[in-house]
């Protein structure tokens, strides 16, 4: 599984509308207010850790940056806790917790249940 995006609305502390994006193959935009999508695929991406390693990214900052309320916040989405929005990649399909008619977008994802 790769994480690809996390959009947080409001973590209730210090984190309000900010989008991250941990992968340089992927770029979403989240517009709240249109409840609008959008993806831009890179497909020239060298690999400078060999075929195994696909993607690395670091989560850094000062103390009381929010560092632990994104892990949390990631966590609460994947886990259907709150309103803010993740989107993986896992076996070549790119998946997320939304439910599809909640915004528009223009590519496909599957949407992740818990059963």
């Amino acid at each position: 599984m790769e994480l690809l995006y996390l959009y947080i609305r409001d973590d209730h502390r210090n984190i309000k509308n900010c989008e991250f994006n941990f992968s340089p193959s992927y770029t979403f935009s989240f517009d709240d207010k249109n409840k609008t999508f959008s993806l831009i695929k890179e497909t020239n991406i060298e690999h400078w850790f060999g075929s195994n390693i696909s993607n690395i990214t670091a989560v850094i900052g000062k103390n009381g940056a929010g560092k632990s309320n994104m892990i949390e916040c990631l966590i609460n989405a994947l886990c259907y806790q709150d309103g803010d929005i993740v989107i993986f990649k896992y076996k070549g399909v790119l998946w997320t917790n939304l439910h599809s008619h909640l915004t528009n977008y223009k590519f496909d994802f599957k949407i992740h249940r818990i059963t």
